[in-house]
């Protein structure tokens, strides 16, 4: 329970992009139940936004190695990506997709939400994604799902569509920095009335709860992402 509740200290440190509290929250999370993957891989993912990239690397290679979870191997993947090394990327994003894939046959409800991040990597799998934001927003109709089948809607050329979902989560409460980030981006390509002056003005939003914002929650398909061999719809 310590562990945990220095954990969710650590969550609500990073939402506002206080990167060193952060860590230290995190650390002294691993001081109170040491070897527990789920708070490694949130060191693993400050150290990352950080810029200690090999550190954040090699501390992946270790969960991936031990959990076999294929969230982890997508991080990892990104980060190999951005080293230059795009065979070893593109291993392990396939190894990923493989076990998604499996995942959503066995598990299609408990697993969408979890593959989702991954096939939104790729514009190849635009419909696809789509097909998964929407199950997932339906069974899970909150701020998450909303800015995950907002992000879907973009992948797929419609960004008209998140602009309102993403407003009335914001109008429900669901008041994060990410939201608004999001809503910014899904404004600028929405061609909506003033959509430039009203993306600014949902980034400055974003920006005044988290002022690493555009780092952290910029969205946009990875370029180069393995196509899937998976289901489409």
């Amino acid at each position: 329970m310590l562990a945990w509740l220095k954990l969710q200290r650590g969550l609500i440190a990073l939402d506002r992009g206080r990167l060193d509290e952060a860590l230290a929250l995190y650390w002294l999370a691993s001081d109170a139940l040491g070897g527990w993957w789920l708070i490694d891989e949130h060191i693993a993912e400050v150290l990352h936004l950080s810029g200690k990239t090999q550190e954040a690397r090699k501390m992946y290679e270790d969960i991936v190695a031990r959990t076999g979870n294929p969230e982890f191997m997508d991080a990892l993947a990104a980060i190999e990506r951005e080293l230059g090394h795009a065979d070893a990327a593109k291993r392990l994003t396939q190894q990923a997709r493989a076990i998604y894939e499996k995942w959503l046959a066995a598990f299609p409800e408990a697993a969408a939400g979890h593959a989702l991040e991954h096939f939104l990597q790729d514009a190849a799998d635009a419909k696809y994604a789509l097909t998964l934001a929407q199950k997932n927003f339906d069974t899970r109709p909150y701020g998450e799902s909303a800015i995950a089948l907002a992000k879907a809607w973009m992948l797929n050329g419609k960004a008209d569509r998140a602009v309102p979902l993403i407003e009335a989560q914001l109008a429900n409460g669901w008041d994060t920095a990410e939201a608004y980030w999001v809503l910014g981006e899904a404004m600028a390509q929405s061609g909506v009335p003033q959509g430039a002056q009203k993306a600014q003005q949902a980034k400055a939003e974003a920006l005044r709860r988290n002022p690493r914002s555009e780092k952290m929650y910029a969205y946009a398909p990875l370029i180069g992402a393995p196509k899937s061999s998976g289901p489409r719809q």
